[in-house]
């Protein structure tokens, strides 16, 4: 019985696909956590998860005892969810644009990715080597990018500015009625 269900077991690991292997890494590259809704006009319309997209740069100004954190935005994407065109806007000139395979995971909803997430987190070289498409987009703010040819899924858009950071958001291609299960 024993031998049973060792087998078993040893079976059902190997019979695993990649994609639905258990992410362990808040870190990992392909993890998509939750995503912000943005509507065509580029406004939040809410969020589902924990989103791990980094967007903005955080500042800390003032006074010890009056610090405050200021949030400035550095790129837009939108709309997410998306079946067609997706619109990519950067406060600076566009670089590259990579899009890679978001794996969904909704077990990081305690985590604070304002301070987890920087720039420089996934070096460029991991970036390309994951990525399933790339586009350079040298000296333009505007970018868009037709979806309607990826198959419903979860995606993370990376991008990187002129001077180097690299930012990211997770989308949906598909309908908004398709995943609002997965965040329930």
């Amino acid at each position: 019985m024993k031998n049973f269900i060792s087998l078993f077991f040893v079976l059902a690991l190997c019979s695993c696909d990649s994609n639905e292997e258990a992410i362990v890494n808040a870190e990992n590259i392909e993890l998509v956590t939750g995503i912000e809704l943005i509507n065509t006009l580029g406004i939040s319309e809410g969020k589902l998860g924990n989103p791990n997209t980094l967007t903005k740069v955080r500042a800390v100004g003032g006074e010890e005892s009056t610090m405050s954190e200021i949030e400035s935005e550095k790129i837009w994407v939108y709309p997410i969810p998306t079946r067609n065109l997706l619109s990519i806007r950067g406060k600076s000139d566009i670089k590259n644009i990579w899009i890679l395979e978001g794996v969904l995971a909704v077990d990081f909803l305690n985590i604070n990715f304002k301070r987890l997430l920087k720039s420089s987190l996934y070096p460029e070289a991991a970036i390309k080597k994951k990525a399933i498409y790339s586009f350079r987009a040298k000296g333009t703010r505007k970018f868009n990018i037709d979806m309607s040819n990826h198959k419903s899924g979860y995606y993370r858009i990376f991008i990187q500015l002129e001077n180097g950071d690299i930012y990211w958001v997770n989308t949906y291609v598909g309908e908004l009625s398709e995943i609002i299960n997965h965040w329930e």
